[in-house]
């Protein structure tokens, strides 16, 4: 598996630290202390978003 992982300047000399899956899904995205965590099922859709407050749960119909 390749790693994606890569440090991308943003603003004011930041950076941010973008993680990817196996099938290059964004998994982690860190910026300013701040991270955000990203879930996907099966087939590729997003199933959670976490960051230090909270964390939503998205679910999709079939079909």
């Amino acid at each position: 598996m390749m790693d994606l992982s890569e440090l991308v300047p943003v603003a004011r000399a930041m950076t941010s630290r973008l993680p990817y899956d196996g099938v290059d899904r964004r998994t982690l995205t860190t910026a300013s202390g701040l991270s955000i965590q990203q879930g996907y099922d099966a087939l590729g859709e997003r199933t959670t978003l976490q960051d230090s407050t909270a964390t939503t749960a998205f679910s999709y119909n079939a079909g």
